[in-house]
C-alpha cells in the first residue's frame, strides 16, 4: 500500500514506484519502460525469487492469491512499477491519504502487464510490512476494492 502523496506531482509521462531499500534494481527499470511501449498502462516488476522470510512470503502470496481472484486477473502486483500519468492524476481524485493502490488502477485501466526481475536481500533495515499490516491492506482490498462482501451478504 502507497500513500497518494507519493503520486501527487508526476512530472514525466510515465512514474515509476521503486522502494527505497535497494531490493529492486534501478536498471530494471528498463524493462518496464520497454514493456510500456506494448501499449501498457502500468507494468508491475515481479521477482523471479523474493528474498522474504518464510512468514512474510506467506503474507505477500496470500495478498496476491486474494488480488488475483477477487478481480479476476492472472497476474501479481508489486511495488515496484512503471504507471502512466494518466493513471496516477486518475489515482488522486481519491482523497483518503491509504488505498490499496493497485485495487484503484484496476478502476482505471486493464491494460496491464508483468515483467520478470530480480530482487536483491535487504541491505539495512526491515520491511514496514508486518502481518498486522497485511491483513489490514488485504480486507482493504476485499471491502473497499471489491462486490464480495455484498455478493457474501446475499
Amino acid at each position: 500500500m502507497q500513500h497518494l502523496l507519493d503520486f501527487q506531482r508526476p512530472k514525466g509521462d510515465i512514474l515509476i514506484s521503486i522502494d527505497d531499500d535497494l531490493q529492486y534494481h534501478p536498471e530494471d527499470i528498463k524493462l518496464l519502460l520497454d514493456q510500456m511501449g506494448n501499449n501498457y498502462d502500468v507494468v508491475y516488476g515481479i521477482p523471479k525469487k523474493t528474498n522474504q522470510s518464510f512468514y512474510r512470503s506467506i503474507g505477500s502470496n496470500f495478498v496476491n492469491y486474494v488480488y488475483r481472484r477477487l478481480f479476476h486477473r492472472n497476474h501479481n502486483r508489486s511495488s515496484f512499477a512503471a504507471i502512466r500519468k494518466t493513471i496516477v492524476k486518475s489515482r488522486l481524485n481519491h482523497e483518503e491519504s491509504l488505498h490499496f493502490i493497485d485495487g484503484l488502477v484496476l478502476w482505471y485501466t486493464d491494460k496491464i502487464s508483468t515483467v520478470e526481475i530480480s530482487q536483491s536481500p535487504r541491505k539495512h533495515g526491515s520491511s514496514r510490512w508486518k502481518l498486522k499490516s497485511l491483513i489490514r491492506a488485504t480486507m482493504d482490498m476485499i471491502t473497499n476494492y471489491s462486490r464480495t462482501p455484498l455478493l457474501l451478504s446475499k
